[in-house]
């Protein structure tokens, strides 16, 4: 979901892959009955662990870095509010950030912010909507530069399938509109702890 890695910093490198045991997240059941609204069982798919494999690019659009590492996704707050922990790098020199998203009925988006330890003004405000039919979400994200000056990603996280998603981050300045980061994503199998977060069924899947 989300501006990740060293679109505010330098590239990370790459750890060894891991399942993500820092959250406990509310169970899921997958069933939008469970959700104040439809909107908010949207966002129950980005739910659960996931390994991610990121690839960083120049102003030429060439790969400059990579890194590997995690995000898991846990309902909070009577399930009205999804939080991402986004982790990647190795010991000493980890990106880590938590997002927030939720559904906003009056304005008819999703709404959240996200926090980095990369980032050096505050956090970032997103808004964003979702294409049923690309299963798509698309974020805008607003944050300051050191020099108050106010910075804006845009965000495409498509699901290819259940297991699978690519997000693509963008700088824009005006009309320009510079591809700085793609995320590989791929559904974790969840630890012991987090076995309420994928159904049942797809704990027996060939990951």
């Amino acid at each position: 979901m989300i501006l990740i890695g060293s679109a505010l910093g330098d590239p990370p490198k790459s750890p060894a892959e891991k399942t993500p045991k820092e959250s406990k997240p509310e169970k899921s059941n997958k069933e939008p009955a469970a959700f104040a609204s439809a909107e908010l069982a949207v966002l129950d798919r980005f739910a659960g662990p996931w390994n991610v494999a990121e690839s960083h690019f120049n102003t030429r659009g060439e790969v400059v870095g990579s890194a590997k590492g995690i995000e898991d996704g846990a309902w909070v707050l009577d399930r009205k509010v999804l939080q991402r922990t986004y982790t990647t790098g190795e010991e000493g020199r980890l990106f880590r950030a938590i997002g927030m998203i939720s559904w906003n009925p009056a304005l008819k988006r999703y709404e959240g912010t996200w926090f980095d330890n990369a980032s050096i003004s505050g956090p970032s405000a997103l808004s964003g909507v979702w294409d049923e039919a690309a299963k798509t979400m698309t974020f805008t994200l607003t944050s300051s530069a050191p020099d108050g000056k106010a910075v804006q990603h845009k965000v495409i996280d498509k699901f290819l399938d259940d297991e699978h998603r690519v997000v693509t981050t963008f700088k824009v300045d005006g009309a320009l509109v510079e591809k700085v980061i793609e995320v590989q994503f791929k559904r974790a199998v969840p630890c012991p702890a987090n076995v309420g977060v994928i159904a049942p069924e797809g704990l027996k899947r060939d990951r």
